[in-house]
Formats: structure tokens, C-alpha cells, sequence
């Protein structure tokens, strides 16, 4: 790794855990023409010193990158062979990712009032991640899908047209494939699709399994 690789790895941990109020850790940093950026290595922990997010690789091609609009607009986020753990703790209500969403979407509150920032990209590519899902303030279910306990393994996805706007996500879910824990195997999963704090909404959607194809 060289000492540019060094230093940008370090300023972006030092940075990320200020701001995040979270231990973060970044391997190395690769920053090439100024738009697009290789992440490797990076490690992120939720507020209870659990981990929230570890990705071997990231690459983000920027095309737009506009402060006083509050616009980003990223070509293609790749990654690649990740981790995350999706958790809401015992007696609480929130999710362990909601202080990271918390962050990009909430104004800075001071006398100059600023706009949320619009974020879209066109295309997020998804290779090889495990994800878990725990509710702890109920108890695992030992048979059949547990919807408070989920562990998905070999997560493949393709999304593209995903734009950030206030609390609303939305996006056109090209293919998605994974296994879950109790025996569920998604081939394909295709739809438009929006999330916010109150719904989801699924557009023109197919899901294919095992042996069904639902639409």
C-alpha cells in the first residue's frame, strides 16, 4: 500500500468515526481522476460496539458531486464479499442503522437551515453478501422462516435507477438471488420498488424460488 493509500485511508477513518460517533476502520483508499474510489477493507460497528457492516471491496464511480445543490450523482457502486448485521437491541425501537440514516438525511440545524441532500445512482451492483437480521426482543423460532431472525447467505443483486430523496428510497430491482437459514432459496427477484419510514411499495414485481414462480 502506498503512504497516499495510508494517509486517505486514515483521514477517511478519523473522518467517519467523528462523524458517525461509531468505530469505523478503512483499510485502503484508491482514488483515481478524482471520481472514481476503491475502498478496501473497510469495517463499520453500530452503536453498541457490535459489527453493522465489513466489505473487502467498493468502488463508487462518481459522475456529480454538487454541495450547494446537495446533489450526488454515482455512476456504480460495486460490492463485493460483505457483511452486515441488521439488529434492533433488547427493549428498543430503533434499528442499529438508523443513527447512519439519521445522518445523511437529516438537515444540519443551525441559523442557515440547509436542504436534505438528493443522491442517485445508476447502478449498484451486489456480489457475495451475508446478511442477518435480529429482533431481540422476541425469541428464535426454531422451525419454518423466523421473520425476527433472518440469515441470508450468497445475497446477489443488480439494481438500477436507486435515487435517495428525504426519507424515500426507490429503485428498479433488476435481479436478486439468495438462501436463507431455514431452507428458502430465491432464484430471482425483479421490481420497481420505493421504501419509506411508513410503507413499501412493490412495482411489476416477479419472484421466482426454488420450484414457483410468483408475479
Amino acid at each position: 500500500m502506498s503512504v497516499v493509500q495510508n494517509y486517505v485511508a486514515s483521514v477517511a477513518t478519523n473522518y467517519l468515526t467523528n462523524q458517525l460517533g461509531a468505530k469505523v476502520e478503512v483499510r485502503s483508499v484508491n482514488i483515481s481522476y478524482f471520481d472514481n474510489i476503491d475502498i478496501e477493507g473497510i469495517y463499520v460497528e453500530d452503536l453498541e460496539g457490535d459489527t453493522l457492516i465489513f466489505a473487502e471491496s467498493i468502488s463508487i464511480a462518481i459522475e456529480t458531486f454538487n454541495k450547494s445543490e446537495k446533489l450526488i450523482v454515482i455512476n456504480e457502486i460495486k460490492l463485493k464479499n460483505a457483511v452486515g448485521k441488521l439488529r434492533q437491541y433488547k427493549n428498543k425501537d430503533e434499528l442499529n442503522l438508523d443513527f447512519i440514516i439519521k445522518e445523511l438525511t437529516n438537515p444540519i440545524q443551525n441559523n442557515n437551515p440547509t436542504k436534505n441532500w438528493n443522491i442517485a445512482i445508476e447502478k449498484v451492483v451486489v456480489s457475495n453478501f451475508n446478511f442477518s437480521y435480529d429482533n431481540f426482543n422476541h425469541d428464535v423460532i426454531m422451525k419454518g422462516m423466523d421473520y425476527n431472525h433472518i440469515s441470508i447467505k450468497d445475497f446477489h443483486t443488480n439494481i438500477s435507477k436507486l435515487k435517495v430523496r428525504n426519507d424515500t428510497i426507490s429503485g428498479f430491482m433488476n435481479d436478486m438471488s439468495a438462501f436463507e437459514k431455514c431452507g428458502f432459496s430465491l432464484k430471482n427477484f425483479k421490481s420497481h420498488f420505493s421504501i419509506c419510514n411508513s410503507q413499501l411499495n412493490l412495482h411489476k414485481t416477479q419472484l421466482i424460488t426454488l420450484s414457483l414462480i410468483h408475479i
